[in-house]
């Protein structure tokens, strides 16, 4: 390609429209305030109560690190995870990079084990 067209691409691409990104005020989320979850994200698992959503984060109350919860059905129905990481502060979590989540009707984990 010589140089005339390579400025013409460019400057096509610079010019034309761009698609429309998510707009922070009218992104929706499946997640609902007040309700607890179990989060996977690609490194980590948490637990917590939705306190609130900001744009694309969810900021979780009594939030927990999960490195290891067992047989995951017998613990997403209230039975202890075998390796807990509790936290006083508040989890942010990046809705986009969420693999899956599961909303948990449980006591949440808020001691050490």
């Amino acid at each position: 390609m010589n140089d005339k067209k390579l400025l013409e691409v460019l400057l096509k691409l610079a010019t034309s429209e761009q698609e429309e990104t998510i707009n922070p005020s009218n992104y929706t989320s499946p997640f609902r305030v007040g309700k607890k979850y179990f989060i996977r994200t690609a490194t980590m698992y948490w637990t917590g109560k939705i306190d609130r959503i900001e744009g694309h984060f969810a900021i979780l109350t009594t939030a927990a690190w999960i490195a290891d919860t067992g047989r995951f059905n017998e613990f997403v129905s209230g039975k202890e995870a075998h390796e807990v990481e509790p936290v006083k502060q508040e989890v942010i979590i990046n809705l986009d990079g969420v693999i899956d989540a599961i909303e948990i009707d449980v006591d949440l984990p808020t001691k050490v084990k």
